[in-house]
């Protein structure tokens, strides 16, 4: 569940969270709120172009398979073999989509300045702590010290909470302080700049409602054009393919104004963020620790934000150290309001780092070339049937993937887990590809289905088993059905149940 909550915040606060999110992540503060709160993840700008590439790559994936008839001896279970080939190779992909989207945590300004603050004296713990390792670990093994060992790790260890002890007594950083620094430089910014990009942010926002129109169209277009190809008149076909280089460049113009203005925009506001980079503020407190921030004169102009939280309240965002930790005093702290968590989860972002993606990127490429070759060999190919010429080829292009798992070239080899005759076999095929259509594809849905083998093998069997089967697709097809793959598979294991019991 999500609450919605009105946030009032400065704006010329919200205005530097807005420009940092887009730039970080291509996102606006609001769904940042409501994706860090439910623990979705965000990726940055260079890797959501690869989480973009990885789902267009998946469409692909889904039609990576024989495109001919299988009216042939085996046909059924080479069926099987395809589809559970696809489901393991979706999900590999699917875990590294997933992966990325996980793997990274947004840096604050807050979080940085206090890290910079902190970094001396915690680098010195380390150092200390290093001193005395041969003492500790003679220690923690249980053996006594020597009087000499003893003193020096008193010594070291006193010398350990002094410094604990300066740390706690350092400035830190926080939301209060940072607003106050920004408006002594945005306070003062001369008219024609505040004109400019008034009239920028009006410009921008015309442009991007242009850019949703064009997508929109290219939309339709394409997907018209994928489903009419072959069957709309010549004058409809021939007008959809004149509008479609049409509309990608519209689109290309209008996203190369939309980063004009973006870069204009920066520039002018980019000299009073410097005001609050992180260094430059550490400097401040370390050089003014006893300021009454909160108390500047400031120009402030409030704000109205809707935004969506979820459920959780309290914030991911705030990491510390072990020795932060110790250092810091011992009271028990309440969770923050929710409007104080949705605040502090959207403003002042610093820093946004890529996934750790290995050479995923490189190969995807390659394996969306490999793709095509597929796509073009298909259509030249005369076959109707599967032919075993046909079905080297394909296994052949296989092996070329760089992105497909072992375990997926595998299910090629893999047929059914016990012998059937031919028509208990054709049900098995039958029964195995429905409820692959069915499934989310996902490792727990293979799972489920792995485990009701067994009943799976047992309706084949069965004298009702094609009233049953048209039995099971109406009721796939119901609404109000959370999981279709596990409804249908206690359909199943009732119906066995239900066999047995009679016979």
């Amino acid at each position: 569940m999500a609450s919605i909550v009105k946030l009032s915040v400065d704006a010329a606060v919200y205005e530097h969270a807005s420009i940092m999110w887009e730039n970080l992540v291509g996102s606006t503060p609001e769904k940042v709120v409501y994706r860090l709160s439910a623990g979705e993840g965000l990726v940055s700008e260079v890797d959501r172009l690869l989480v973009n590439d990885l789902n267009d790559f998946l469409h692909r994936v889904d039609r990576f398979v024989p495109r001919v008839r299988l009216n042939v001896p085996g046909g059924d279970i080479y069926s099987v073999q395809c589809n559970t080939l696809i489901a393991r190779w979706r999900r590999r992909l699917s875990s590294v989509r997933s992966g990325m989207l996980r793997s990274n945590k947004p840096v604050y300004i807050t979080d940085a300045v206090n890290a910079i603050i902190t970094k001396p004296y915690n680098d010195e713990i380390a150092r200390l702590r290093k001193s005395i390792s041969a003492e500790l670990e003679l220690q923690k093994s249980g053996q006594e010290l020597t009087p000499e060992q003893q003193q020096r790790v008193d010594e070291v260890n006193a010398k350990i909470e002094e410094q604990k002890s300066k740390l706690r007594k350092l400035p830190r950083c926080n939301n209060t302080i940072l607003t106050a620094m920004l408006h002594e430089v945005i306070d003062r910014m001369p008219q024609e700049e505040r004109d400019e990009l008034t009239r920028l942010e009006e410009e921008r926002s015309r442009n991007r409602k242009e850019i949703e129109d064009v997508i929109a169209e290219l939309k339709d277009v394409r997907l018209s054009l994928g489903s009419n190809s072959k069957y709309a008149g010549e004058g409809e076909k021939e007008s959809l393919e004149k509008r479609l280089p049409e509309l990608e460049e519209k689109s290309m113009f209008l996203d190369a104004d939309y980063d004009t203005n973006k870069k204009r925009r920066a520039e002018i506001l980019q000299k009073y963020y410097d005001h609050i980079k992180p260094e430059v503020v550490a400097e401040a407190l370390m050089e003014a620790p006893y300021t009454f921030w909160e108390s500047f004169n400031m120009s402030k102009i409030m704000k109205e934000v809707n935004v969506r939280v979820a459920s959780a309240t309290k914030s991911p965002r705030r990491t510390k150290s072990d020795d932060e930790e110790k250092s810091a005093p011992k009271r028990k702290r309440k969770l923050p309001p929710i409007e104080e968590h949705a605040a502090d989860l959207m403003l002042f972002p610093f820093s946004f780092g890529d996934a750790d993606t290995g050479n995923i990127r490189s190969q995807l490429a390659e394996d969306n070339m490999i793709m095509d070759e597929y796509d073009e060999w298909t259509e030249q190919c005369k076959d109707i049937s599967l032919t075993a010429e046909y079905r080297a080829k394909y296994e052949e292009f296989c092996r070329r993937f760089n992105t497909i798992p072992e375990s997926a070239l595998k299910a090629l080899a893999e047929g059914p887990a016990f012998t059937v005759p031919s028509r208990e076999s054709k049900n098995y095929a039958r029964l195995k590809n429905f409820l692959v259509s069915i499934s989310a594809n996902s490792e727990e849905d293979e799972q489920a289905i792995e485990d009701k083998k067994e009943d799976i093998k047992a309706i084949c069997k069965f004298d009702d088993f094609e009233a049953f089967y048209d039995e099971m697709v109406r009721a796939s097809q119901g609404t109000g059905i959370n999981s279709p793959l596990r409804y249908i598979l206690k359909m199943i294991s009732n119906h066995v149940k239900e066999h047995n019991t009679a016979g």
